[in-house]
């Protein structure tokens, strides 16, 4: 295994980014990694040095949950890999949960997990179904480790903004799973592709240029519906878009200003050149509700979702394996999870990773 920093875009969702060659499973070195964290020391140092903690009682605190809630998720997604596809949801939404707690730990809010227990979200089993779909919903709560979450990632408070999500508008969302759920809804997925650069420096002056590639969905190029260029202003043909410009000394100086008010989380994982690991582009949603969907969201939901219906309805569960989605439903259980433990690892680390086998 060994790392290259070979590229070329000038942002990621976070300031640095590692690509990571493996010959193994990619799902065993993240499983192998998180492991890890069962060394309180190397917990203390990441803490210290990436997520600026100082006060040494907290560390140790700090320290001693992220070695428990880590060990809880490989635990549970071991379980779900050895048991059968059908119940492994369920599993998988905990392991997810537990990392969820981490992520929390590390923004600093610790104090916050005991008082918001509960998942922040419900599944009512008797929603009626005239047919099986993926169009059931969620409702959110007003507590809880969702509506956390969802605040440490995007600054914002859920329960203001929705009380209801339907699943049709969330599994669209998980670029890992895009191929099938095309194939299965026989529409275009709403990520697109985008590509972020640094352009200027006479007088000081720099701007983002964004250069949109080609897209089969219809609001691809709509501006509306591209959160992740909010501010910015498209040229004739909406190909490209530029945003405004700021004063600063250098590129480098430039992009961390940019960094402050450009939406980061909503930067989805980068496209790669195999040739030469180069990366000059990523995915990004389109999207026009209140709703933000940071990678993990999308994700979030639909195991809670899934979890559910393997413990409350699983008379629907049987039903879905006898329809056009399934192999999506399947496609979820390890190209999903991956992707969330990927996640996890830049958001602990705050660097930009992708693994990958080559």
């Amino acid at each position: 295994m060994y790392i290259t920093t070979h590229n070329i875009s000038d942002f990621y969702r976070y300031e640095s980014f590692r690509t990571v060659h493996t010959p193994l499973n990619p799902i065993e070195d993240l499983i192998c990694w998180i492991s890890g964290l069962n060394s309180t020391e190397y917990n203390s140092d990441i803490l210290r040095k990436i997520h600026n903690f100082q006060d040494k009682t907290e560390i140790k605190e700090s320290s001693k949950n992220i070695t428990l809630f880590a060990n809880n998720a490989i635990g549970l997604i071991e379980q779900a890999y050895s048991g059968p596809q059908e119940v492994s949801y369920l599993p998988l939404y905990y392991s997810i949960l537990n990392l969820s707690k981490i992520y929390i730990i590390t923004a600093g809010l610790r104090n916050k997990l005991t008082e918001n227990r509960y998942h922040g979200a419900k599944y009512d089993p008797n929603q009626s179904h005239q047919k099986v779909t993926i169009n059931e919903h969620i409702e959110i709560k007003l507590n809880g480790m969702l509506p956390l979450f969802y605040f440490i990632l995007t600054g914002k408070n859920l329960y203001n903004i929705t009380r209801k999500i339907n699943l049709s508008e969330i599994y669209p969302y998980i670029p890992s799973i895009s191929h099938e759920y095309s194939h299965a809804l026989n529409e275009p997925s709403p990520i697109r592709q985008v590509q972020l650069h640094i352009h200027g420096g006479e007088n000081n002056k720099f701007r983002i240029v964004a250069n949109l590639y080609e897209n089969d969905h219809p609001n691809a190029f709509d501006k509306k519906y591209l959160k992740l260029l909010s501010g910015f202003k498209s040229n004739s043909n909406g190909i490209i878009y530029t945003s405004k410009n700021i004063i600063a000394k250098n590129k480098d100086e430039a992009r961390r200003k940019f960094i402050s008010v450009l939406r980061t989380y909503l930067i989805y994982e980068p496209i790669i050149n195999p040739s030469n690991s180069t990366i000059d582009s990523f995915l990004t949603p389109i999207n026009n509700k209140r709703l933000l969907l940071p990678e993990e969201i999308p994700i979030w939901f639909t195991f809670f979702h899934l979890s559910n219906v393997v413990r409350y309805n699983p008379e629907l569960l049987y039903k879905l394996k006898d329809t056009k989605y399934w192999p999506m439903l399947l496609a979820l259980r390890k190209h999903t999870i991956l992707r969330f433990l990927i996640l996890f690892w830049s958001n602990f680390h705050r660097s930009h990773f992708c693994l990958y086998s080559g």
